[in-house]
């Protein structure tokens, strides 16, 4: 079986598993709710609070065109117009493909109208991603200093006590931060001695086993992303799309505010709630699941939701989740389907 065939085999394979643990999930979350009774949460949040969640994700729209056009570099027939076109179409595509299939689609539509080598499309779109982990990671750390064991009980139905008598009720913020830190401190320690002797490294990672492959990849990734800030040409530009994607995130996060405001929170609660959505949504839609991460998301929101508000009834809390990810996933398909005509005719 050749390297294709087995990356479409792992891709198929991880797409049941999704479906899969998306069905599980929604089964889970809605075994013990009535839908009638998450229907009438769902209508009670105001007009004012949703429209203001969707104008706020559309604002992330054009940020992330900037993030992708400033790290594809300078080129003859690349423009702004062309990059949000293809922003647009794959958030499009990620609603309705299995498997992200709005990537492919983007990438494919940016190739063909900006005329560009598919190979530099593809390191643009991996270096995306690259910039959107520390800040990933800075969001995840807050939310594990924030998870409360105790909540976690009473919302499973644990006895008291069956979960922290061997964890402690709340995750230490310092330990955390000094763990991912080594971490980090490692992977970059590594990655730094590969690229910097590359050359004589190149002969002694020849060797089998599963050490020499994860160097491989490492190697791999880290000349990757090096290729792609220099396909940028300036640093400025990679400083730029690096900011790009921070403000992403602090809208992503702030999209929910509204809805919670209108719950009745304060505007201090509703921030802090806000991250601890948005930290447990980024980790729980990181496992695979169905299109748009039904289930999986989901079921984070509704969770941190309980760690945040433990007197919340479960329908509620559902409400709430069902709310937030229509906002999160539709929202920024509304563009791309303006833009359908003009696909088609092409």
């Amino acid at each position: 079986m050749s390297k294709e065939e087995r990356d479409v085999k792992k891709s198929y394979v991880r797409l049941a598993l999704g479906l899969v643990l998306s069905g599980v999930l929604v089964y889970f979350l809605f075994r013990s709710v009535s839908w009638s009774e998450v229907w009438q949460h769902v209508r009670a949040f105001s007009g004012w609070a949703v429209g203001t969640s969707v104008c706020i994700v559309l604002l992330s729209v054009p940020l992330r065109t900037w993030q992708w056009y400033w790290l594809l570099g300078r080129a003859e027939g690349l423009t702004w117009p062309k990059v949000f076109r293809a922003i647009c179409l794959g958030h499009l595509g990620n609603t309705f493909l299995p498997m992200r299939g709005g990537e492919l689609l983007k990438v494919g539509v940016l190739t063909k109208s900006a005329k560009l080598p598919v190979e530099r499309v593809l390191t643009s779109v991996v270096l995306c991603r690259v910039q959107d982990l520390p800040i990933i990671g800075c969001i995840f750390l807050f939310f594990l200093a924030q998870v409360d064991l105790s909540a976690v009980e009473a919302r499973l139905g644990y006895a008291s006590g069956s979960l922290t008598d061997w964890m402690p009720t709340k995750i230490p913020p310092l330990y955390v931060i000094a763990a991912i830190a080594l971490g980090v401190l490692i992977v970059m320690t590594v990655a730094w001695v590969l690229w910097r002797y590359r050359e004589r490294m190149g002969m002694a990672l020849q060797g089998e086993g599963t050490i020499y492959t994860l160097l491989r990849w490492i190697a791999a990734r880290l000349g990757q992303v090096l290729g792609a800030v220099k396909t940028a040409g300036h640093p400025a530009r990679f400083a730029g799309a690096l900011l790009s994607a921070l403000f992403c995130w602090v809208l992503f996060t702030l999209a929910s505010v509204p809805l919670l405001l209108s719950m009745g929170l304060d505007m201090g609660a509703s921030l802090h709630a806000a991250l601890i959505i948005t930290g447990a949504t980024t980790f729980f839609q990181l496992l695979p699941s169905a299109p748009t991460a039904v289930g999986t998301f989901h079921f984070g929101c509704a969770l941190a939701l309980s760690w945040v508000l433990p007197e919340l009834d479960s329908a509620q809390a559902l409400a709430f989740a069902v709310v937030l990810h229509g906002v999160g996933t539709f929202a920024p398909v509304l563009p791309g389907l303006l833009l359908i005509p003009g696909l088609s005719r092409r």
